[in-house]
């Protein structure tokens, strides 16, 4: 038993180590496991903050910066000083140097400041050989292996040769997360089953009673992902799933256009088929009304005139047959076809009437179209439901074309005698107006028809005495050019 400053008295324990105790209570033991040389303490010798406790392996220096708590460093001299095979018996201090009896006789430890502050020598570590699937290798600092064979064992080794049972191997394999240090029971580490990524392989040597270490070695170590997992086989994948979805897709989108298209097709084709009915439910109409007026002219005993009606049907019939083939014609071409007919008309009732045309000087009518025959049954109601019927003043037809947005407005005008006194007989009445019911039909077939943008406005005209002074017809059509 040994006193230390502030009554702290140190026993050494035969095979227990230190134990340091104050005032009747333990505040503390220092064993083997604690960095001491030995377990068996053979003699105890206090100077100031430090306690240089004898063993049978050599001398261990225990420097205390606190008793309370309890904290110290241990610093040992044994087979790395000389201290080796040998007993100590006593530790005496003399002049600055610590003198110790052993069973080979005295030693002295010279410098005891200078030994202690000493930094022991590092242990020489080395890797020696990594064998992979190539084979072994030497003499590098990092590696790369392909996922499917990326197993390697890792060999090294420390020089070491006063205490090499102390040596004491530990590793870690630094991966993101992973930086404990494991304790190595020989000198090869074997790694397998590494997942892709990057790692760094650390290995030291310690001799832990000696507070010797080695350099840290390292290896740094690549596994490739395997190929499914490349970035570029994933962007290749991803592009060619996006093609395969964009063919898909194009490929849908074709079917669907192509069934619309033929769709759209077969609906225009229905519609100008309606067209084509409506304008053949319009040519007999015509057809039997002019034939009327031939026969007309014949019972009246008026047979030239009734030849030359005759021969100008003839020619109008072989125009409107020339017209039926084409849903549109040009404002030109249905000028001169109402031109025709009205002069027909003229020749039946000579003197009774004139006709006028007014078009826009903006508008092309050579290039300018309208569905063909669609005003003809208006300026025949005009003849033969308002013209026909007057006795004291004599007719005016004024046929107007304007352009209006993007339609074309037809202002179909008469001086006749108005709806009102042919109620009963005709065509404007509900069950009679079979070449104005033709005209409505014909302008919701047409393309583009939303029930406001083509239309037929009758509008019946009064004097001031409201007297009937005739009729006006809107006829509003799509404005159509062929640049062709």
């Amino acid at each position: 038993m040994r006193q230390m400053p502030n009554n702290i008295y140190t026993i050494g324990i035969k095979f227990g180590g230190v134990a340091l105790m104050q005032d009747s209570t333990i505040i503390g033991n220092i064993i083997e496991a604690n960095g001491l040389l030995d377990n068996t303490i053979k003699y105890l010798l206090p100077i100031d903050n430090r306690l240089w406790v004898a063993t049978p392996k050599g001398i261990s220096v225990i420097q205390f910066s606190s008793y309370k708590p309890l904290q110290y460093t241990i610093t040992n001299l044994g087979e790395n000083v000389g201290l080796n095979n040998c007993i100590i018996y006593q530790l005496i201090s003399f002049k600055d140097n610590i003198l110790a009896a052993t069973s080979k006789g005295i030693y002295q430890v010279s410098n005891v400041e200078e030994l202690l502050k000493q930094i022991p020598p590092a242990i020489p570590l080395y890797i020696t050989t990594i064998n992979t699937f190539r084979g072994d290798t030497s003499g590098i600092s990092s590696i790369t292996l392909p996922f499917q064979y990326n197993r390697l064992s890792v060999n090294f080794d420390a020089i070491c040769y006063n205490v090499p049972k102390e040596l004491k191997y530990y590793y870690r394999l630094i991966n993101n997360t992973d930086t404990s240090w494991k304790s190595l029971t020989s000198t090869q580490i074997i790694l397998e089953n590494l997942a892709p990524g990057q790692y760094e392989l650390q290995i030291k040597a310690t001799i832990p009673k000696q507070n010797r270490y080695s350099a840290i070695q390292k290896l740094s170590i690549t596994i490739l992902k395997p190929w499914w997992q490349l970035n570029w086989v994933r962007a290749a994948v991803v592009l060619v799933f996006l093609m395969i979805v964009f063919l898909i897709y194009k490929w849908r989108v074709g079917i669907i256009q192509k069934k619309e298209s033929e769709k759209s097709l077969l609906k225009t084709e229905m519609a100008e088929l309606k067209q084509t009915a409506l304008r053949s439910q319009m040519n007999p109409h015509f057809i039997f009304n002019c034939l009327t007026s031939i026969q007309q002219l014949v019972m009246t005993g008026n047979r030239e005139e009734a030849n030359e009606y005759l021969v100008k049907f003839s020619r109008l019939i072989r125009k409107t047959l020339e017209l039926s083939a084409s849903p549109y014609t040009s404002i030109e071409n249905e000028r001169n076809y109402l031109s025709e007919y009205l002069e027909l008309e003229q020749l039946r009732i000579p003197g009774q009437f004139d006709f006028y045309f007014t078009i826009d000087k903006d508008i092309d009518i050579f290039k300018t179209e309208i569905p063909n025959m669609m005003l003809q049954p208006i300026v025949e109601n005009c003849v033969r439901h308002g013209i026909k019927h007057l006795q004291n003043r004599k007719g005016i037809i004024n046929i107007e074309m304007h352009k209006l947005n993007n339609n074309l407005r037809c202002i179909i005008t008469d001086n006749g005698v108005g709806r009102s006194k042919t109620m009963h007989t005709t065509p404007f009445a509900p069950h009679k107006s079979y070449g104005m019911d033709i005209v409505k039909k014909r302008l919701v077939g047409l393309q583009g028809y939303d029930g406001k943008n083509y239309f037929v406005e009758i509008t019946d005209i009064f004097d001031d005495d409201k007297i009937a002074q005739g009729t006006k017809v809107i006829v509003q059509l799509p404005f159509l050019i062929n640049n062709l």
